[in-house]
């Protein structure tokens, strides 16, 4: 499978134990596109993203492979992260100039 997409609409659709023709009759597309949806060659487009989400009754960021939540949320690079990293270099540095003035060996 190509992408997180792909992967699932392919999982929700077995989910519900349908065939790739069920589901293309379900949301009114060709099964063809329900198999290149799932082997990653093509995406939906906007208007059957939603129509899948609304069938499979998910969001559309799901359905993309997105977390759900808040932006704050889904961020890497959080506040506390930032900080103990900020903290990691002031330390790192402390130690540098330590070893430097022979304080440290």
């Amino acid at each position: 499978m190509g992408n997180k997409t792909s992967e699932i609409i392919y999982e929700q659709r077995k989910q519900k134990y349908l065939t790739q023709e069920q589901l293309a009759q379900e949301i009114g597309v060709s099964s063809v596109a329900v198999s290149k949806w799932e082997r990653g060659i093509s995406i939906p487009d906007q208007d059957t993203l939603c129509r899948l989400a609304d069938y499979f009754k998910i969001t559309v960021d799901e359905l993309l492979g997105r977390k759900t939540g808040t932006i704050e949320e889904n961020n890497v690079y959080t506040k506390e992260f930032m900080t103990r990293l900020h903290s990691g270099k002031i330390l790192l540095n402390c130690y540098e100039i330590s070893r430097k003035e022979g304080v440290l060996y």
